[in-house]
């Protein structure tokens, strides 16, 4: 594996803290390594970017070359065509630029959907299938682990195809079309995600998202950021059941909670049992250890596995030092090799100073 010699003992790491039987934080540390990291070429055509299976894993394998994975990180590729690429198989327009994709939303209420068609022969479902099998092959080696592809749905993907305003009306105007569109839509991503999960679980024995999580059982994450516009009344009308309803499928999942205007829905999102653990999305405006530390006491509180990404070194401390290790999951970029070392000794002296 690129830059990681212990794989399979970093692996035991991520299997206890599905179990919340890890003894110390699963911590997903990475840093620039020494030197000068020279850029990779950018292709003439933006969109050789997104679509070019050649540039894209010869891109992914230059900057994995140049990264340092301490404590129980390991080289990641999570592909995406975008958050909105359901949206493109059932028929909208994708639009890129280098760095950013969105999707033209059709100008019209919900009832105009009256079928989700799903066409394998569509070229946005296509394109995202030539480009995981041309990294599962290349990655059949265990040089690094590929990540399942990105697919939003429930509100989200409702609101991908009218747009957020037009969701906001049609929850007013025609609850019972939100309800029937986000049903729909959800069995759809089942079996775009069931068709995609078996491509990448293909010879790595186990599968992993962007949130770097590595499970040797299917595990995936749940996002729903529409939820911020919703009350708790609406939340309990229209994302409760089909919430439960994905996490039951997926058996295994993180919620993905976007930034502090959702933590009023944190105790509907706790109380769903099949939700095996929650996503923290910390707000840049924040100290994000300062803000979630709190949260992610009732999440654990509440039996479930918690994610957060931290700023700095020095809030990964904060975060060990102030919260319980078991199911606990930490991810840190530092700018240099020689930060990462320093946390490792540090992380390494925390814990063996409780006993390790």
């Amino acid at each position: 594996m690129i830059n990681v010699d212990n794989w399979e003992e970093r692996k035991v790491h991520h299997r206890e803290y599905w179990k919340l039987s890890n003894k110390r934080a699963v911590i997903a540390l990475t840093a620039d390594k020494e030197g000068d990291v020279p850029d990779y070429p950018r292709p003439a055509n933006s969109m050789d970017c997104w679509y070019d299976p050649k540039w894209r894993i010869g891109s992914s394998r230059h900057w994995m070359g140049y990264t340092y994975y301490g404590l129980d990180a390991y080289p990641l590729v999570s592909l995406t065509l975008g958050p909105d690429l359901m949206a493109g198989i059932l028929g909208l327009k994708l639009s890129y630029n280098e760095h950013s994709e969105w999707v033209e939303h059709r100008d019209c209420e919900l009832s105009e959907f009256r079928e989700l068609i799903f066409d394998r022969e569509n070229y946005y479902y296509k394109a995202m299938e030539e480009l995981l099998l041309a990294y599962t092959e290349d990655a059949k080696n265990g040089d690094y682990i590929i990540g399942t592809v990105d697919l939003n749905t429930l509100m989200d993907g409702v609101a991908a195809l009218v747009g957020p305003e037009n969701t906001c009306y049609e929850l007013m105007d025609h609850p019972e079309e939100v309800k029937r569109v986000q049903k729909a839509h959800l069995e759809l991503f089942k079996r775009v995600y069931a068709d995609y999960q078996q491509i990448a679980m293909r010879y790595q024995g186990g599968c992993a998202n962007w949130l770097g999580v590595f499970s040797e059982e299917p595990a995936y994450y749940i996002s729903d950021d529409f939820i911020v516009m919703m009350s708790e009344e609406m939340f309990e009308e229209f994302a409760r059941e089909p919430l439960q309803d994905m996490a039951r499928y997926l058996k295994r999942c993180l919620f993905h909670l976007d930034g502090e205007n959702a933590v009023r829905h944190l105790p509907a999102i706790l109380s769903i049992p099949e939700i095996t653990g929650v996503q923290v999305q910390a707000t840049p405006a924040a100290q994000s250890s300062e803000l979630w530390i709190p949260q992610i006491k009732r999440i654990q509180q509440a039996g479930k596995c918690s994610w957060v990404e931290a700023k700095s070194a020095s809030e990964v401390m904060d975060y060990i030092q102030k919260l319980p290790p078991e199911g606990l999951f930490i991810r840190v970029h530092l700018d240099t090799e020689r930060e990462a070392h320093d946390l490792e000794e540090a992380v390494d002296a925390y814990y063996c100073g409780k006993g390790c």
